[in-house]
Order: C-alpha cells, then structure tokens, then sequence
C-alpha cells in the first residue's frame, strides 16, 4: 500500500488552529488521472502525486470550505468542485472519485464519538469503483474459519457504517450483491485490536482493475 504525505500549505498553519480542530486527509481514486492539486478555500493543501495514493492527516479550519482538484501546477480546471462541512473534533477523508471526464469529491466522516474500538476492531466499506454494481464485502477470518457480512448494498461514492468484528487475520471477498460471483479477493490482513479500519474499493469491473485499499482510520 503506497503512502504520500504531502505538503499542507502555510496558509492553513497561519490561521492558528485550536486545539481539537477537524482533521482531514485527502484520497487519489480517479483511475486514469495522474498528480493533482488539492484546493481548500482557494489554497493549494495538497500536492498529490497519482492514483491510490492518499495522504496522512492535517489540521483544517472548521465550517463550510469548498474544496477541487486541478491537474498538477495548474490552477484550472476545477475539477470535482464541492462545499463541505468540518466540525471540531472529527476526523475526514476527502476523496476524489469517477472518471477522466467526471471527477467527483466526496466527504467521509472517519471517526468521532461512538467509533472507538477498544478491543476489537471497526470496519467500513466505500464504493469507489465508477461502474460496479451495487456490492457486498465480507470478511473471512483465517482461525475461526467464519465469514461476516462487513456492507451490503453499496453504491458508488458511498460509505458504509461501521461495523465492529474481532481482531486477526482476515481475507476479504467482494460480491456484487445476491450474486455468488467473486469479483476480488484480499490476501490475508492483519486488523489489530482497537483499530478502525476502511476498505476503499476501487478500478474498475469492466477492465477488470477492481482493487481494495486499506486505511486506518483513527491513527
């Protein structure tokens, strides 16, 4: 799994953050696109350098900011072009998702009250995938040989509650829904105890590039 934390722009630092501010990360999952920019309220926060990458989590002002994406070093076209709400003490995901000719940003509440796993372990699923059908996640676990319904019903762009399953490990299958038909598999993972995870599933059905992507979500 690739990592790239990227360069938050100055102009976030200077506002002077409080304490217990939102936090947010950004996600590249537009296959097809190359490095993008990042644009928070009209500053460049990001620098991202390609597809799957996503980016660690930074300090944000709270309230409505609107946010896009640009192709790398230019400052049009805006792209995927949306106002979100950030509220203290929350962690987000903004994530670019679609095609080349339509990208769409999304906002995904990662943690807050309620998501806290102490002993076991919290997982979600998030639709990435532009022309999949609506699908189903389920996660095997490798000692006990059981299988847990993780989503159902998932549709492009949307996130699935959480979840709570024991730590271990665990291999993931994705099904589209009320059909038997594999359409990935996930080696085994390790999903520690008190962790919360989500599994974004991307590429495409069609080109058969469907892929999952791991994050953890309340590091």
């Amino acid at each position: 799994m690739k990592r790239l934390l990227v360069s938050l722009v100055a102009a976030l630092a200077a506002l002077g953050l409080a304490q217990g501010s939102p936090e947010i990360r950004f996600i590249h999952l537009v296959e097809g696109v190359g490095s993008v920019d990042v644009w928070v309220d009209g500053h460049k926060s990001f620098a991202m350098e390609g597809y799957k990458n996503f980016t660690q989590y930074v300090p944000a002002p709270k309230g409505n900011l609107r946010v896009w994406v640009t192709p790398t070093g230019k400052t049009t076209p805006r792209l995927g072009l949306a106002t979100v709400d950030l509220r203290n003490g929350y962690k987000y995901t903004l994530a670019a998702l679609g095609t080349p000719q339509k990208v769409v940003t999304r906002l995904f509440l990662d943690s807050g009250e309620g998501l806290k796993a102490p002993s076991g372990v919290r997982i979600r699923a998030v639709l990435a995938s532009p022309d999949a059908p609506q699908l189903s996640l389920y996660a095997v676990d490798a000692k006990a040989k059981t299988t847990t319904l993780v989503a159902d019903y998932m549709r492009f762009g949307q996130a699935t509650r959480y979840v709570s399953i024991p730590s271990g490990e665990y291999g993931l299958i994705v099904r589209p829904t009320g059909n038997k038909t594999v359409l990935l598999r996930v080696p085994l993972t390790s999903l520690k105890a008190g962790s919360v995870y989500s599994v974004y599933i991307t590429g495409r059905v069609k080109n058969k590039t469907l892929e999952a992507l791991l994050t953890l979500d309340n590091r």
